[in-house]
């Protein structure tokens, strides 16, 4: 028997088996392992294949699948305006990713407007951009996010 080691897509915790449980032995909530996109695929940049492996053990955007949570999510924008710009779109598919340098934004609520926020690899926020956008705090917002340390994003003192 191979013996297959799993992660839970809601609470993280790891296990080993050799079959694939309908339920996380430490939440008890119906689970499947979380698959390793990374691993998987030779992803051509390694700031995404991070990502992926954030995103994938989101509970939201572990799940998604229409379209699947992948390489293809992702596009890079040029320049922060461009970024704003297509938050402001809104009604993204979850798993839609967009980044510019090591900041990353992944919608977590299919067409919600709810941003899965990673800076230094660090997921640190859900923040729901189109408001931020709405009321101006946009430049603001940014400027301190591109600006954050690790350990800011870690604290939410950004």
């Amino acid at each position: 028997m191979q013996v297959q080691n799993n992660t839970c897509s809601y609470c993280g915790a790891t296990w080993q088996s050799g079959y694939v449980p309908d339920e996380c032995p430490s939440c008890g909530n119906e689970s499947r392992p979380i698959r390793s996109e990374a691993a998987e695929l030779a992803v051509s940049n390694p700031d995404i294949a991070r990502w992926i492996e954030i995103g994938m053990h989101n509970p939201w955007i572990g799940q998604s699948w229409d379209p699947t949570f992948g390489e293809a999510s992702f596009a890079e924008c040029a320049t922060t305006d461009e970024l704003r710009d297509k938050l402001a779109h809104g009604n993204w598919c979850t798993g839609t990713a967009f980044y510019f340098g090591d900041l990353c934004l992944i919608e977590q609520t299919n067409g919600g407007g709810e941003w899965l926020t990673i800076r230094h690899g660090i997921a640190f926020e859900s923040i729901s951009f189109e408001l931020v956008i709405k009321h101006g705090e946009w430049d603001d917002l940014v400027r301190r996010l591109l600006a954050a340390t690790p350990e800011q994003c870690k604290s939410y003192t950004y």
